[in-house]
């Protein structure tokens, strides 16, 4: 195996093709990085963060879905400092609208124990209709999170069509709407409006 070609992901050498980033060498070898934002077909953004490693060198976590593989990389998926930093993602992303599947109230201690013992219920008129097919639902069970602080109401109410539901308060701000319109769909319908820790999914002016 050529040096030039390979990186080290937990202890395993793997070879890795030009353009490659190193989510696709951790995928292509079985090796799990959790990710939200990332889209197959569309650009990687890095926007969620939730795929971040640590690189041997690198002052900072870097995103794998965005970060192109390069020779002799050193990376660690599962590192403690990497743990802490998804969790901590996930408690804001959790804290940013409504993501709890089912209400409850922020002094719930164990926000996981809640969700888990919520499976058994079959039908509740607040399940969210996402409940048990949600990678962020997945995810904060599988790091134990919950939220930060009390989730901020939506100032946008949700909105229906005969093709979809819009709600606003379950938007994480990941992109992967705006891009699967855009790059894949090559509609140019989607793309963030309402500036800043507001924005949100959709092209200003356009109905959907």
């Amino acid at each position: 195996m050529s040096k030039e070609n390979t990186i080290i992901i937990n202890g395993q050498e793997l070879s890795f093709e030009p353009g490659e980033t190193i989510l696709d060498v951790a995928t292509r070898n079985g090796i799990y990085i959790p990710t939200l934002c990332y889209l197959r077909r569309a650009t990687p953004t890095g926007a969620c963060r939730i795929c971040v490693v640590e690189v041997e060198g690198s002052k900072d976590l870097v995103p794998a879905c965005s970060t192109p593989a390069s020779a002799g990389m050193k990376i660690k998926t599962d590192s403690p400092r990497v743990i802490e930093e998804r969790r901590t993602i996930l408690e804001q992303l959790l804290s940013s609208g409504t993501h709890n599947c089912l209400v409850q109230d922020l002094d719930q201690k164990e926000w996981t124990d809640f969700q888990l013992k919520s499976m058994e219920i079959k039908e509740h008129e607040q399940i969210c209709p996402a409940y048990g097919e949600c990678r962020l639902q997945d995810l904060a069970i599988r790091y134990r999170v919950k939220p930060r602080v009390r989730p901020k109401e939506s100032k946008y109410p949700p909105e229906e069509n005969p093709f979809f539901i819009r709600d606003f308060s379950r938007c994480i701000r990941c992109g992967r709407c705006a891009q699967a319109c855009n790059e894949i769909q090559v509609n140019d319908a989607i793309s963030f409006s309402y500036k800043e820790a507001d924005s949100s999914g959709a092209r200003e002016d356009y109905p959907l």
